[in-house]
């Protein structure tokens, strides 16, 4: 076994530890794009329990520069915005606290602090803290109104040629809308690269 096949293996064994809905498909993804773009500066909205940006993280750490940016208010209020029914009650009943413990529990375990720095705010409030954007990875709230608001925030602050990651890019919510808009807006305006499940990569022109 190779050295970046064990990197690799390291990078599975940790993510699978971590609460989130990243598959190990899409997490091979957004490393191999840290490995192969080296960015200086990656934002990535909505961090939940780390299951993504932990891995960049540890790309960053594998090339020994960078920094990555995880932005999660991990508050109740901010994660029902749109939701009704059962997404509403679900993350209404969350225990956000334990997920952001969990989350920094994991990143001093990992010894990743020096290359992650959460950010817990709105995608909103933290938008002014960045200038240029090597690589963003945009999974906040999806409906509508946050979906677009995290692409109008930051879309021109990604440099040309900046990698733009989009998460659950069918999602709807109950105006039959959800990730529509802002989803056919990156369509329009970057190459797309290449889908991994419900996941969208992009490079922007």
């Amino acid at each position: 076994m190779n050295e970046l096949q064990m990197f690799r293996e390291r990078v599975e064994a940790v993510r699978k530890t971590l609460q989130g809905w990243c598959s190990t498909e899409k997490a091979k993804e957004l490393v191999d794009c840290v490995l192969s773009d080296k960015p200086k500066t990656i934002v990535e909205i909505g961090v939940f329990g780390g299951a993504s940006v932990i891995p960049i993280a540890m790309a960053l750490q594998a090339i020994g520069s960078g920094r990555v940016y995880g932005i999660d208010p991990w508050e109740v209020g901010e994660s029902v915005v749109g939701m009704e029914d059962a997404n509403y009650e679900w993350w209404k009943n969350l225990n956000h606290e334990d997920i952001y413990i969990g989350f920094i529990n994991a990143l001093i375990f990992n010894k990743l602090t020096n290359y992650c720095i959460p950010l817990r705010a709105t995608s909103e409030q933290a938008a002014p803290l960045f200038d240029v954007i090597d690589m963003i990875h945009i999974d906040g709230n999806h409906s509508e109104e946050k979906s677009w608001k995290d692409v109008e925030l930051y879309f021109d602050k990604v440099r040309s040629g900046g990698i733009i990651v989009f998460d659950d890019i069918s999602w709807r919510d109950t105006s039959a809308t959800g990730t529509k808009k802002a989803v056919d807006f990156l369509n329009e305006n970057c190459h797309i690269v290449k889908d991994i499940g419900d996941c969208r990569f992009y490079i922007k022109k």
